[in-house]
């Protein structure tokens, strides 16, 4: 986003689809995104759920995150 909320001046970087394996009576919407260096995008899922999508490969691990 080149300015903060104006709509207008974003521009959209990727467009993730919702894992295979995902199931499809559950939401996917991504509290936090992140890029690495390798353009991996690291997305918090949920509370516990972390998952790491590959735009290269179209693929992603998905990790449980424990206390």
């Amino acid at each position: 986003m080149k300015e903060y909320e104006i709509k207008e001046s974003w521009t959209k970087m990727y467009t993730i689809n919702r894992p295979n394996d995902h199931p499809k009576g559950y939401g996917f919407s991504p509290l936090f995104c992140k890029m690495s260096n390798k353009g991996e995008i690291l997305i918090q899922v949920d509370q516990s759920t972390l998952m790491i999508y590959d735009p290269k490969n179209d693929s992603f691990i998905c990790q449980k995150v424990v206390n």
